[in-house]
């Protein structure tokens, strides 16, 4: 059984040799598909959260223990419980708020 430390370990192994990635939220595509690639800055565990930080302002917070799973794309993230998505929007003070129940979010590797 994964836990979010064996998670998180395997994102920052993902980005370790991505460097940057496309995000696809339960809800779709967050930018333009394939063109907005993200860093990741910040990296938490513990036994029930992992909260990731991409380029120092968008913020995925994952309650319960979530599961990792490599995609011919890059790597999928699910089994949360809830997942918090906060993002402010680049060059604004204008902050957003989501939250999600099911689905999975999904690191896009950068095509070529």
């Amino acid at each position: 059984m994964m836990t979010n430390f064996d998670a998180l370990a395997a994102i920052r192994r993902f980005f370790s040799v991505v460097e940057c990635a496309g995000l696809i939220l339960p809800s779709g595509w967050f930018g333009r598909p394939y063109d907005n690639l993200m860093q990741l800055t910040r990296g938490e565990a513990s036994e029930d959260s992992l909260l990731l930080e991409l380029d120092g302002q968008l913020i995925l917070k994952f309650a319960g223990r979530t599961q990792v799973a490599s995609t011919d794309r890059g790597l999928q993230i699910g089994g949360f419980a809830v997942l918090s998505w906060d993002w402010t929007e680049f060059g604004s003070a204008s902050s957003h708020r989501e939250e999600f129940d099911s689905g999975a979010v999904e690191l896009v590797g950068p095509m070529g």
